[in-house]
């Protein structure tokens, strides 16, 4: 199957690696922003919001972990993919358009590739997003699986709406402005 910018059409699954050790309500923009860029490109995409979801890993051609806090945990199917020490996880780091891009022209080789970002891994911040996912328009409805879940359960989702994130990151802006002072 085809990807509508070219290439072979995708599956990708994202994970939020904060989410799954239970350590935040509050959605991952960076990965509302690669969902974004992975729907304009054709793809199909999820975010692996359970820990049964990553049994199958190995069904997917890409996966994309972001963490944010470097005090929660890694899932271990992942740390198995990946290995363990700080080398390992930083022949990963690289920029998700790239890796996408690669993958895409690639033929399926059945192998499922790692990418994982955000300062959980680098306190750095590792590789950032490519400007064309960064300016991307986020998919709010990443975490809508997830958010039927929790309600399936009696709990709280996790909200997730242009206006919520506009406000979100207003106020992050305005805590490092007062931060730098």
């Amino acid at each position: 199957m085809a990807s509508l910018k070219g290439g072979r059409s995708l599956k990708i699954g994202l994970i939020d690696a904060d989410l799954l050790d239970d350590g935040t309500q509050c959605p991952n923009l960076a990965l509302l922003k690669i969902a974004g860029y992975c729907r304009s490109r054709g793809h199909e995409y999820e975010l692996l919001h359970d820990s049964s979801m990553l049994e199958g890993l190995h069904d997917y051609d890409l996966v994309i972990v972001s963490k944010i806090f470097d005090f929660n945990r890694v899932p271990a199917p992942i740390s198995e993919i990946v290995g363990d020490g700080e080398g390992s996880w930083r022949d990963f780091d690289r920029c998700v358009m790239e890796a996408i891009l690669s993958v895409e022209s690639r033929p399926d080789d059945g192998e499922c590739r790692v990418l994982l970002g955000g300062t959980g891994f680098f306190p750095d911040g590792g590789t950032g997003l490519a400007a064309e996912i960064e300016q991307h328009e986020p998919d709010y409805s990443l975490y809508d699986a997830y958010n039927e879940r929790m309600e399936g359960k009696g709990l709280k989702g996790i909200t997730v709406s242009k206006e919520y994130m506009e406000r979100l990151s207003d106020y992050l802006s305005e805590k490092l402005r007062i931060g730098k002072d």
